[in-house]
């Protein structure tokens, strides 16, 4: 690797569906932070496929006192934390946790507009008989935080809050910042919203095109990221999609739920030592 090479200061690493991208574009409208535009998943998907001079290239383009990234596959893939400690041991580490349920529903619903799931909500949100059990699965925090607070000192881990964001979104924002150890700022993004729910009509055939792209056998390749940033393609894949509605969780799944992560939120509540049932209700 080149000596003039960068790797991150810090990584965003999940959770999924957890207003992870609203962090990043809020940390990159810092006048002193560069965050790369994309989820990259080095550490989880691609580590075996490209070297780490190759990864530092995809952020050579970044320009700051400190440049990070934000893949959510971090979080979730339980090999990533020690890939992560082997190449840059002194990475700050970011998680956006959100109340389980709501997380659980949330990612059911992405997989509405992904053509995956269908409006059988109580089958999808049921923890013994789901057919997708990543809906379900990456809301055990405890269990995917666990291995990031065995691998990596405390003091490099910093937890917020999706429920913090929403309520408190300048509060949020500047405990991260400190946490990263640049000036205090008002960003302008505070209470923009990205990554809205939506389709493009019945099942979501923008969205499952999307998907099926960066799944597939090209994602990582010279060849996927020409036609990625090519202008239609851009335009394609940047295209505002329409509102659809999605099916209801009904209270009885929501109390069923609820009593499914309750020991796993005391778990974490004892890892992090942050009220979280007082927060999550």
């Amino acid at each position: 690797m080149s000596q003039n090479a960068r790797l991150p200061d810090f990584l965003i690493i999940g959770a999924p569906k957890s207003a992870t991208t609203w962090l990043a574009r809020n940390l990159e409208a810092h006048p002193q932070i560069a965050v790369h535009p994309e989820e990259i998943h080095y550490f989880s998907r691609f580590h075996d496929k490209w070297s780490l001079a190759q990864y530092a290239a995809k952020l050579s383009g970044l320009a700051g006192d400190l440049i990070g990234e934000k893949s959510n596959s971090y979080l979730t893939d339980s090999h990533s934390s020690a890939r992560i400690r082997a190449a840059i041991p002194q990475v700050k580490l970011i998680a956006m946790l959100r109340d389980p349920v709501e997380r659980a529903y949330s990612s059911y619903c992405m997989q509405v507009d992904r053509g995956r799931a269908d409006g059988d909500v109580a089958r999808f949100l049921n923890p013994e008989r789901t057919p997708l059990p990543h809906i379900i699965n990456n809301s055990h925090y405890y269990s995917l935080l666990k291995v990031y607070y065995d691998t990596f000192p405390r003091e490099q881990l910093h937890i917020c809050l999706f429920e913090d964001m929403r309520h408190s979104a300048a509060s949020m924002y500047r405990d991260v910042t400190r946490f990263l150890g640049v000036p205090d700022f008002e960003s302008d993004r505070l209470h923009v919203r990205f990554n809205e729910k939506g389709g493009d009509g019945p099942g979501g055939a923008l969205a499952r095109l999307r998907w099926l792209f960066h799944h597939s056998p090209l994602a990582g390749t010279r060849l996927y990221d020409t036609i990625r940033n090519a202008v239609p393609v851009e335009r394609l894949f940047r295209r505002k999609a329409q509102p659809i509605a999605y099916p209801a969780m009904t209270e009885e799944i929501r109390n069923r739920l609820r009593d499914y992560y309750r020991p796993e939120i005391e778990l974490l509540e004892r890892l992090t030592a942050i009220p979280l049932r007082t927060r999550w209700q």
